[in-house]
């Protein structure tokens, strides 16, 4: 009853961007590798208490996102977002993990949730652009792909 009761006024969504697609993580989830990109070009990871750092391939640069349940806010359209990325290890042996990121946000938020994520998309491209280093080809060699610096 009390289960009843919370969920009728439960005044937020949590949406859930798991890293894989599909129950045996055979498909990438294009969603999720834009939410951590998005959150490496926030100001406001820099106000975060614990940081993960990476790299991506092809990049130049060193990112930094949030770390296992560390909370990330951020302001869209004046609608408060909170993110937060979370790992659980699945199985005894420790090798395999489950990642995601979890979105929380007031329901009446849902208008935006679709042009939120187009935003994301945007700037994370835009910040994969940024932080992808330069190859040079010359006309020289025998034109193979080894001809890049």
């Amino acid at each position: 009853l009390l289960f009843l009761f919370q969920e009728r006024f439960n005044t937020n969504y949590e949406l859930e961007i798991p890293q894989f697609n599909g129950n045996y993580g055979a498909n990438s989830n294009e969603v999720y590798e834009e939410v951590e990109l998005y959150l490496a070009s926030l100001d406001a990871i820099k106000g975060a208490r614990r940081l993960t750092v990476f790299r991506r391939e092809e990049s130049r640069s060193v990112n930094f996102g949030p770390a296992h349940d560390e909370v990330i806010q951020e302001c869209f359209k004046g609608a408060t977002m909170s993110w937060s990325h979370h790992v659980q290890i699945v199985g005894t042996d420790n090798r395999v993990d489950r990642r995601w990121f979890s979105l929380e946000t007031a329901r009446s938020n849902e208008r935006l949730l679709s042009a939120y994520f187009d935003h994301i998309a945007k700037a994370a491209a835009e910040f994969k652009k940024e932080s992808r280093g330069i190859t040079i080809y010359t006309n020289n060699g025998d034109g193979r792909y080894g001809d890049g610096w």
